[in-house]
């Protein structure tokens, strides 16, 4: 008999899974199913409308009649997946809260697995677990993306430890704030620390990770991949023309500005909302880190709208119109050489 089967049902903390729904009507039910059918029965479904325009909801109201454990949260305008996440927390009842995306999918022990390491290490403020993803539409699920290795299965690292880590992993997903079960209160701590009212379309993953990171003290370290992360041929990240573009290009900016200020917040003396000694962790420099992976991401999306801006053009000009605004900004150079060094892929 497992740890979660002898604990008394009156003392199971409660799971919330917070699945912003926006225009996902070909894969919610997925989604949905793989949350209801979890092993670990004591959890709560959260679907937080953020104003599409398929039958997403009408597929989640209908699932709502059949459980009562799901309740949908209504926003009264499209805020963009941050901010719909946030708004689907402060709904939340559980002790623990849990990021899917309406595309995605959870593995059924997900959620046992993740209180079974709380139960074991009650000091923890998330546990992370691996994920799979697809690398194109309709293709195999793949473990490329896998971040934590089988050595350091069930392991807790201290911040500084985990840090450290990350800042090592060629894999970057260990950034994204899906796969993880956090604690709540610890969740609303952290996104408390910065004002940001502006709906992201890109990058709110990295914000919300930088922003638990800063209240966290301890994280515990699950191998088993279980999330999949499905590659949407029509998701906003997949959608590339000149205004999405520019809009990417603006959201990075404000995530790089974003991180910058949690820098210079863990470096006052008069801040007092952390719980971390923060005289032996580095995560000043992690943030420098993260600003220069947030650049080069923003860099990306600024050569894909220049090639979009020069299509009309034979291929040869539109290379040199290319090249000229690379060698300009002097960022061809910082881009091999992040490559080189690995950091991140030039085919992001």
């Amino acid at each position: 008999m497992g740890l979660i089967e002898k604990m008394d049902k009156t003392t199971k903390p409660k799971v919330s899974l917070i699945l912003p729904v926006f225009n996902k009507e070909k894969y919610i039910s997925h989604a949905i199913e793989s949350c209801i059918n979890q092993s670990y029965k004591n959890i709560e479904i959260i679907l937080v409308d953020d104003k599409g325009s398929d039958r997403s909801i009408e597929i989640a109201q209908e699932y709502a009649q059949r459980d009562s454990r799901i309740k949908i949260v209504y926003n009264h305008s499209n805020l963009k997946t941050y901010h719909s996440r946030i708004n689907g927390v402060k709904h939340a009842s559980g002790e623990y809260i849990m990021f899917v995306d309406a595309d995605d999918y959870l593995d059924l022990q997900a959620c046992e697995a993740c209180i079974e390491m709380f139960e074991k290490n009650k000091n923890l403020s998330f546990v992370m677990f691996n994920f799979n993803a697809q690398k194109e539409f309709n293709a195999q699920y793949c473990d490329d993306w896998h971040t934590i290795p089988q050595e350091l299965d069930k392991k807790v690292l201290g911040l500084q430890e985990f840090l450290g880590f990350c800042t090592n992993r060629e894999q970057g997903g260990w950034f994204n704030i899906v796969a993880k079960m956090i604690k709540k209160d610890l969740f609303l701590h952290g996104m408390q620390l910065l004002y940001n009212d502006t709906p992201l379309m890109m990058g709110e993953d990295i914000l919300e990770t930088m922003e638990l990171l800063f209240v966290s003290e301890y994280i515990g370290l699950l191998a088993k991949p279980m999330y999949f992360y499905r590659f949407n041929e029509v998701s906003s990240m997949n959608t590339r023309n000149q205004t999405t573009l520019l809009n990417m290009i603006k959201d990075l900016s404000i995530i790089q500005s974003k991180i910058k200020s949690l820098a210079r917040l863990w470096n006052t003396n008069d801040y007092g909302g952390g719980v971390i000694n923060k005289s032996y962790v580095r995560y000043t420099e992690f943030a420098r880190h993260m600003v220069l992976i947030v650049s080069t991401h923003k860099l990306h999306r600024r050569l894909e709208y220049e090639l979009l801006k020069y299509k009309p053009l034979p291929r040869n000009i539109r290379r040199c119109f290319t090249l000229k605004f690379l060698i300009k900004r002097k960022y061809y150079s910082v881009l091999i050489r992040l490559s080189k060094a690995n950091i991140i892929k030039t085919n992001t």
